[in-house]
């Protein structure tokens, strides 16, 4: 908005100063230019206004932009005062407006069965909304990025539900809670195993695995992801970690088979 001011100094100053040179053009009339010879005459009546025009400017310019640039400033910082003291109410009118914490789980508890009404529905546009909305009144709400990661994974877009998980996983980080860490990284493996990255997926688990070492499932699907992949090496690893801590999965007899084809 205000890169025009000094374009509008500019504008009214030549004008200002088009007006004083105009009413010094009557001293061209005084000129003998009958003792000019034509051809010359043009030419030396251009000099003359020339002349006029820089003296005016020099006299007059200099002071009238600096006049119009100092006027352009005060305008300036009076917007910009005016917008920086209406930030400041509106802060103001933000914080007393908060909900207490009463109502604010009253409102995040109706849009979340309002989200799993549209989910059954499968209008996951209205689903999305209604997760985003709680999120602009509780920031911190596990469930409501919960809800939201899982709209973008049952729509396979696995791009944004890993990026939403990837800040709930920090979110929950900060509580401490290292069971609700590893679950994220689990299913952060699913998603990266189901967007055709299999080596983030691999890489997934393993953070699981640094929060909960022996947890079967956790490394059920590491053995499951290897052999998948081929890596023969890492297969056998997850398999002796997996036969030691769960003995009597059903699965070992075929996974050690089809480690042994790898």
């Amino acid at each position: 908005m205000f890169d025009i001011l000094p374009i509008i100094v500019i504008i009214i100053s030549v004008i200002i100063i088009l007006i004083i040179i105009i009413r010094k053009f009557p001293a061209l009339a005084i000129l003998d230019l009958e003792s000019i010879p034509e051809e010359k005459e043009a030419k030396f009546k251009k000099q003359i206004r020339k002349q006029l025009f820089d003296r005016a400017l020099g006299r007059y310019g200099a002071g009238i932009v600096r006049y119009w640039l100092n006027i352009g400033k005060k305008i300036n910082d009076f917007f910009l005062n005016l917008i920086s003291n209406l930030n400041k109410k509106k802060r103001s009118y933000l914080s007393h407006k908060r909900i207490s914490f009463e109502k604010k789980e009253k409102k995040s508890k109706k849009l979340l069965n309002e989200i799993d009404d549209y989910l059954n529905q499968e209008n996951y546009e209205k689903a999305e909304e209604k997760a985003i909305l709680i999120l602009e009144f509780d920031k911190h709400n596990k469930l409501a990025y919960e809800k939201l990661a899982n709209i973008y994974f049952l729509q396979k877009k696995y791009d944004e539900a890993r990026e939403i998980y990837s800040f709930l996983v920090k979110l929950v980080a900060e509580k401490e809670d290292e069971v609700a860490q590893a679950e994220i990284y689990f299913t952060m493996a699913d998603i990266s195993k189901r967007n055709n990255n299999p080596s983030q997926a691999k890489e997934d688990l393993y953070h699981a695995l640094e929060f909960d070492g022996k947890n079967p499932r956790f490394l059920d699907k590491l053995v499951e992801l290897n052999i998948e992949f081929r890596d023969k090496e890492s297969a056998v690893d997850a398999f002796s970690r997996l036969f030691e801590v769960n003995p009597d999965n059903k699965k070992l007899s075929k996974y050690k088979e089809e480690i042994e084809n790898l």
